[in-house]
């Protein structure tokens, strides 16, 4: 499998938060513009890439080779919380004005299932093919993907409220709306890239 094989992968064809829709929430407020999704995506990134490095790391050359699999999920959670902790330490050298800010982006990018499953999979992907480099490649790609939902999700919903200022849609019907027509987009890209499929996890 190659770099390329395997970005494309994680991002777009067997992508955890694409395919099984591990999204962060609450969406409504995610989604209700494409700067703030833009803002989420970059914030899992690199929530991902960070635990995904040090759970990677342990689990590639301790945990998975003493066939320790029942605690990886508890080792993903742990990293979790420290990560969250020592950021939490350092908000008070942010400026004040942004402090309230980073903290919504600190809890929306850790206290996320798609940050818990990227991290685990990419662990585990990367002992099974024994390739270390999947746990860089992987948790970027994957965050790609994240974006790949949430942007699109709030352009379409952002349209949405433009055309249908006097019908009086309920915000949250409005997100669910703008799903259901990307997920119809979406489903269309990956029928059509069948052929490119790479099996990663």
């Amino acid at each position: 499998m190659n770099t390329l094989g395997i970005l494309l992968t994680a991002a777009v064809w067997q992508n955890l938060v694409l395919i099984r829709f591990a999204a962060p929430w609450p969406l409504a407020a995610i989604v209700h513009h494409p700067r703030r999704a833009a803002a989420v995506t970059a914030a899992i990134a690199a929530a991902a890439a960070a635990v995904t490095a040090v759970y990677g790391l342990v689990a590639y050359y301790l945990l998975l080779p003493a066939q320790l699999e029942l605690v990886t999920g508890p080792a993903v959670a742990a990293t979790m919380g420290i990560g969250y902790l020592i950021v939490r330490s350092l908000l008070p050298r942010v400026a004040a004005r942004r402090q309230s800010t980073a903290l919504v982006l600190l809890r929306l990018a850790l206290y996320n299932p798609a940050t818990f499953l990227v991290a685990l999979a990419s662990g585990r992907a990367a002992y099974l093919a024994q390739q270390p480099l999947l746990l860089v490649i992987v948790p970027l790609a994957a965050a790609a993907g994240i974006g790949l939902t949430l942007i699109p999700i709030a352009a379409i919903r952002q349209r949405q409220r433009a055309v249908a200022a006097g019908m009086r849609i309920d915000p949250e019907i409005q997100v669910f709306l703008a799903l259901a027509l990307y997920s119809l987009g979406l489903s269309q890209v990956v029928a059509f890239s069948q052929q490119l499929f790479i099996p990663l996890w």
